[in-house]
């Protein structure tokens, strides 16, 4: 197997983002199920379900919302505040 300058390159429509239609808060739901191919419903579901223990889905939300840039834009929220 050879690596090849090219297979290194990031293409565009495998960006994780936010998109602007869907969005039931901040997108981050339909941002993962749009990368992987699950239902929407079913990732609110797991975050819903996962708020019962400790709060786990609520604190994993707003980090995926902070590392996740929104469609259309080139950098997360935590990229903004840093740059």
């Amino acid at each position: 197997m050879t690596n090849s300058p090219s297979s290194f390159q990031s293409n565009n429509t495998d960006r994780l983002y936010r998109p602007k239609e869907g969005r039931v808060i901040a997108g981050v739901a339909a941002a993962l199920a749009n990368k992987s191919g699950i239902d929407v419903g079913l990732v609110r579901l797991g975050f819903a379900v996962s708020l019962f223990f400790g709060g786990l889905g609520f604190f994993a939300y707003l980090a995926a919302w902070a590392v996740i840039p929104s469609e259309g834009e080139t950098q997360s929220a935590v990229e903004n505040w840093f740059s």
